[in-house]
């Protein structure tokens, strides 16, 4: 009992040290001061998983900046890939430049990939795709991924579709 005590103990002082360092981090792009209580409960959760995180938040309660921020602090497995709406791609591009506005991320280490061709370039820092696009990505871009973010996740809800079985090894892997 009393070794059971001491493995929870020694538990707890590392995850607060995760948690200091995560809070640190997003502090020092001005990020973790953006967050309401509720976000920062969200994404110092994600921490403690290790980012392997479904936020199911309702709309309009900061879903977009709790993965940004959750991204940011798991930026030593980038890339990041995005997967979302074709509607959304321009509002995860304006989220992520403004969010972190204040980071050593530049506009160009985001991109936006809107046809084909984009997906056959090679992956930037932050890279937003379309459901319908992610297909088009090649296996070797996708090897480097590190983070992975889907956005209106019930897109892959079943699992004869075509984007589903292509992002559940993924997701899996990741």
């Amino acid at each position: 009992l009393r070794r059971r005590l001491e493995d929870r103990n020694e538990e707890k002082q590392c995850f607060a040290e995760v948690l200091a360092h995560a809070r640190a981090s997003l502090a020092s792009i001005q990020l973790w001061e953006q967050l309401l209580p509720l976000q920062r409960t969200g994404v110092e959760r994600a921490i403690v998983q290790g980012g392997r995180v479904l936020l199911a938040d309702e709309m309009g309660l900061g879903k977009t900046i709790q993965a940004i921020a959750i991204a940011w602090v798991l930026r030593k497995d980038w890339p990041v890939l995005i997967v979302c709406p074709s509607s959304l791609r321009g509002a995860w591009g304006r989220e992520w430049r403004d969010r972190l506005a204040g980071a050593s991320l530049t506009p160009s280490d985001i991109h936006v990939l809107e046809t084909a061709t984009d997906a056959g370039k090679p992956l930037r820092a932050v890279n937003i795709v379309s459901y319908d696009l992610v297909g088009r990505l090649a296996d070797a871009q996708l090897q480097r991924v590190g983070v992975l973010i889907l956005d209106e996740s019930h897109y892959i809800k079943s699992v004869d579709a075509k984007r589903t079985q292509f992002l559940l090894p993924w997701l899996k892997r990741i």
